[in-house]
């Protein structure tokens, strides 16, 4: 599980990317307690930890990515 944003936003709006660290927390939660296994990938919010975030997946077999749209992300 990630969330997504735009890292050019965190200058902009203060406290906006620890906010969406704590949804994407509470939304991991959510889903943990469906019994399902979460590996969380936190707020990706650059082309390269997209990257990042995808090579973890294949890492770790994940069977389906659930991924928490916070705001315009590229």
């Amino acid at each position: 599980m990630c969330g997504v944003g735009l890292d050019a936003y965190w200058p902009q709006f203060a406290g906006l990317r620890e906010r969406l660290h704590g949804y994407l927390a509470d939304v991991s939660r959510l889903v943990a307690q469906t019994g399902a296994v979460v590996e969380i990938l936190g707020l990706v919010d650059t082309p390269e930890k997209g990257r990042e975030a995808g090579h973890a997946c294949r890492r770790a077999g994940i069977d389906l990515l659930i991924i928490h749209v916070t705001t315009y992300a590229l």
